[in-house]
């Protein structure tokens, strides 16, 4: 299911494997980028508020998934917290915000996570948006 707790998952097994010796795990090349981490963690935050989602743990559609990281890269984008709740510490480019953080972290992220079938659908509903 994609959850938060799952996403929380794949981010925690990412910092081990970056910490120890890596593997060529697909997260590994970007999970070293702090502003995408952050960007990451405020993700996982504004998946969990129950007041926009429904619940602290619910499954998430891709639509959704994808709707949440836009909303986080706006509010990074704007350097406040507009949509999410979530103060990001410092405004972001819109390329770090949507290129790499949507266009091509967001994707990769959702196959380690959610498997390749969640993934297509991802990038799939990216591809339509931009």
């Amino acid at each position: 299911m994609a959850t938060p707790d799952k996403l929380e998952e794949t981010f925690e097994s990412a910092k081990v494997v970056n910490g120890a010796a890596p593997n060529g795990d697909i997260l590994n090349a970007f999970m070293g980028t702090e502003d995408l981490i952050s960007m990451g963690g405020h993700l996982l935050k504004h998946m969990r508020d129950e007041e926009r989602w429904g619940g602290p743990n619910e499954s998430f559609k891709p639509m959704d998934f994808v709707i949440a990281a836009h909303e986080v890269a706006r509010d990074q984008t704007a350097g406040e917290a507009i949509e999410t709740q979530v103060r990001p510490e410092r405004r972001q480019p819109l390329k770090l915000s949507f290129n790499m953080f949507i266009g091509f972290w967001l994707p990769r992220v959702a196959e380690v996570a959610y498997g390749s079938e969640y993934a297509a659908q991802v990038r799939s509903i990216i591809d339509e948006v931009q």
